[in-house]
């Protein structure tokens, strides 16, 4: 084969690599200069402070209405952070919730869980009722996950008013979410 062919082959077979993420629309790119977003343009991904990971190179992203949530796996594919960005490519800042989760929960800086609903974004951590220690994600895929003694606490973030608010679910209400409304108050 001639080298404009192979260069050609290659050029076809890397799109064809980038085509088939799971979200085709978004994907991570690596340069020397960093991280970027990529989806349409490149928006540099800043990396919080004290986070549980370096580089992303497991994620798992979601499309929301108005964010998109990249959820920051190690390669067992456990919960290391996660982050998050507008529509318009503005990378959300929650470290007031990462503040707020500090105070009740000790592994605040890896397992965060997040979900957009109705303009707010959802970050959640679970502790255990009968001993009251804080479940660690840590060994995810390693453990089954027995939530028949977990509470979840809720910190339900406003990212146009920078306002959170913290709810632990009480009595038999085990989940925020039921088919993508609110399921308890």
């Amino acid at each position: 084969m001639s080298r404009p062919i192979i260069t050609i082959f290659f050029v076809i077979l890397e799109c064809l690599v980038i085509n088939a993420q799971e979200n085709s629309n978004y994907f991570i790119a690596n340069t020397d200069n960093g991280q970027y977003l990529v989806y349409g343009r490149r928006f540099l991904i800043d990396h919080p402070d004290n986070a549980c990971y370096e580089l992303l190179e497991e994620i798992r992203l979601t499309e929301g209405e108005q964010f998109i949530v990249i959820q920051v796996l190690d390669d067992m594919e456990n919960g290391r952070g996660v982050i998050i960005f507008d529509k318009k490519g503005n990378q959300i800042n929650y470290e007031m919730v990462q503040n707020e989760r500090k105070k009740f929960y000790d592994h605040y800086r890896c397992c965060v869980n997040t979900r957009e609903l109705n303009g707010k974004l959802y970050f959640w951590e679970y502790t255990n009722t009968d001993s009251g220690e804080d479940y660690d994600c840590y060994y995810d895929s390693q453990t089954s996950f027995d939530d028949s003694n977990m509470i979840p606490r809720y910190y339900i973030f406003d990212p146009e008013t920078s306002n959170v608010e913290v709810k632990t679910l009480q009595n038999n209400c085990r989940s925020l979410f039921l088919d993508d409304k609110i399921n308890c108050e």
